[in-house]
């Protein structure tokens, strides 16, 4: 079939090479961009194939909120977006959007090929998705179709790479954002929704969250939990039917099963409360090699301490899969598809007696006397431990922000966490921009790196900072894994741009992934 942007230049740059792919918003090119030479994906808005109440108008909207939102995501696990607009294609205006292109396969294309995936890779896979979801869900933005058609595996010079792709129905939680959903409306794919979106009620990070557990019960056993030919009856299992028992070929420990049982659980309360929780939670298993962790994080408390990364310690079960009665999985179902604003099925949902609409919040039931007592007690102690820690932190800020104090080499900050605001509301402080200041920006390879001035994190790569060019500054850039680059600032840079390349520090062993392959999910592929 003859595709009439095949060959042509897009936005006066982008050179379209092939298509590579149709999705249900949109098909997906590849291009060069020029002058620069660079690879890109090239994605063109299209009508839904499904159907949508949708007119011309929210249907803008929504690609454009795409976009826009899309493009306020920096973290290395999701697809940068780097360009987007309007376009007029055979007399017809429509939007495009210019993304980083991922040589990889998605998750399911690996699993059609490998079959179910190790517990350890599994594990490391989900700890990258949560790191992308935490930045999104921080600036206010829920991904809504969280599947394993919408995450690359990408194999890279470090090992394999985890790229979140498409936030295209994504919802902002702004105050005052307005919907772009009609009424009776549902936006999502069926196995992998969480109950609250279902009933249409207003949803947070946690619906995400619920779509990670039901991926990381797939890619363990090769079959998401839930799944029925019939589109609403998946609806209706995730609503009423108990997680059945997960049967993985080569086991999983009981402390990862508890883990992506809390995940699943029906009631979002119930669940963990953001991505940080499951990041946390991911690396208390063990599973993931040490160097794949931030060095903040190695130690953390286990029950075993004696237990090696190779060999992982299970805790203690804290259920019986003979207390959950299993329901019917059909895997010779493909993917299923993202639904957009079907009435019918909300309708469907509606004659099977499910509540469709904002609820009221449950109250918590009383707590006994003795339990309220207990619980101011422990209320106050944790208020007493912030405030000695914000004491301590003044303090430390204090010794180490003056000109007359010597300045102590800075730690070690990891990347992803360097973003992570202090459970006591402190980030880490930036340092002033002189009246006179130069502006720089700091490119590193490889991206992501921590960039310091004087002793002070100024925040990840690619980054813009400002510097006396009167007074000689020291620059430094920190990488777990790389050694620290030190270089001084003594003048005004004329291109006013640095770019830093960190050398790898030798290992004497790293951990082997082995290929994905396989073929396409719910898009289709075309060459």
């Amino acid at each position: 079939m003859n595709d009439p942007l095949v060959g042509a230049v897009v936005a006066g740059k982008y050179h379209v090479i092939e298509l590579v792919a149709r999705g249900g918003m949109g098909r997906i090119y590849r291009a060069e961009q020029a002058p620069l030479g660079r690879e890109v994906a090239l994605k063109i808005l299209t009508r839904p194939a499904m159907g949508t109440a949708l007119d011309d108008v929210a249907l803008e909207k929504r690609f454009l909120l795409e976009a826009a939102t899309c493009a306020r995501l920096r973290h290395p696990n999701t697809v940068t977006v780097f360009d987007y607009g309007s376009i007029d294609v055979a007399g017809e205006q429509t939007f495009y959007m210019v993304m980083e292109f991922v040589r990889g396969r998605t998750i399911s294309q690996a699993m059609r090929s490998e079959g179910p995936l190790s517990a350890a890779r599994t594990v490391r896979v989900a700890h990258e998705i949560c790191r992308s979801l935490r930045e999104a869900h921080r600036a206010g933005i829920v991904h809504r179709d969280l599947k394993p058609s919408n995450v690359m595996l990408a194999q890279t010079e470090e090992g394999e790479a985890v790229k979140v792709l498409d936030f295209g129905v994504a919802k902002v939680m702004a105050e005052g954002a307005e919907s772009l959903t009609t009424d009776g409306s549902f936006v999502g794919s069926p196995r992998y929704t969480a109950p609250e979106q279902v009933r249409q009620e207003q949803i947070d990070g946690r619906a995400d969250l619920y779509a990670l557990g039901v991926m990381m019960f797939e890619m363990l056993s090769g079959a998401p939990p839930f799944s029925s030919s019939e589109p609403v009856r998946t609806l209706l299992m995730h609503l009423n039917d108990p997680v059945p028992a997960l049967h993985a070929p080569e086991g999983v420990p009981s402390q990862l099963e508890a883990l992506l049982r809390r995940l699943l659980e029906k009631d979002p309360r119930a669940r963990y409360a953001d991505a940080d929780a499951v990041i946390l939670a991911l690396r208390a298993t063990r599973l993931l090699p040490v160097s794949d962790l931030p060095e903040a994080t190695v130690d953390l408390p286990l029950e075993d301490e004696s237990a090696t990364d190779e060999k992982p310690q299970a805790a203690a079960r804290t259920w019986s899969p003979s207390d959950m009665a299993p329901s019917p999985v059909d895997t010779r179902l493909p993917t299923s598809p993202t639904v957009l604003a079907s009435p019918e099925i909300t309708r469907s949902l509606a004659n099977a007696g499910v509540r469709l609409g904002p609820t009221p919040p449950v109250a918590p039931p009383a707590a006994p006397a003795t339990g309220r007592w207990l619980a101011l007690g422990a209320g106050a102690g944790v208020f007493l431990f912030f405030a000695l820690a914000l004491i301590v932190l003044g303090i430390w800020w204090y010794s180490t922000s003056g000109d007359m104090v010597a300045t102590q080499p800075p730690p070690e900050v990891p990347v992803d966490e360097a973003l992570r605001v202090m459970a006591d509301g402190v980030a880490a402080p930036k340092p002033a921009v002189p009246a006179t200041a130069s502006t720089l920006r700091v490119t590193t390879i490889p991206e992501g790196a921590s960039v310091y001035l004087d002793g002070k994190l100024v925040g990840p790569s690619p980054v813009e900072l400002g510097y006396d060019p009167a007074r000689p500054s020291q620059l430094e850039v920190r990488q777990p894994g790389y050694r620290v680059r030190t270089l001084s600032l003594d003048g005004p840079d004329d291109d006013g741009a640095l770019a830093v390349e960190l050398e790898k520090i030798p290992r004497s062993a790293r951990p082997s992934t082995p290929p994905v392959g396989g073929s396409g999910d719910d898009i289709r592929l075309e060459r």
